[in-house]
């Protein structure tokens, strides 16, 4: 995991910073709120480092209602 400096660093960079889940588990075998909360964390600790982070979907493990859910 990267400090919350070196993420400000790369911002300031010009780099679009973005995450999607904070421990990263495959969003197909965790319950819809389990995913919520995975998603919901990330971000929060995203933007504590003074970044708007955009959410991006982690690709081949996540079916529908995970994509839903990264996007509520």
């Amino acid at each position: 995991m990267m400090a919350s400096a070196q993420i400000q660093q790369l911002h300031d960079a010009g780099m679009e910073i973005g995450g999607h889940t904070l421990t990263h588990p495959i969003l197909a075998s965790i319950d819809d709120a389990a995913a919520r909360t995975e998603i919901a964390e990330d971000k929060v600790k995203l933007e504590a480092s003074s970044v708007h982070p955009c959410t991006c979907s982690p690709t081949r493990t996540v079916n529908r209602e995970k994509i839903i859910c990264l996007h509520t």
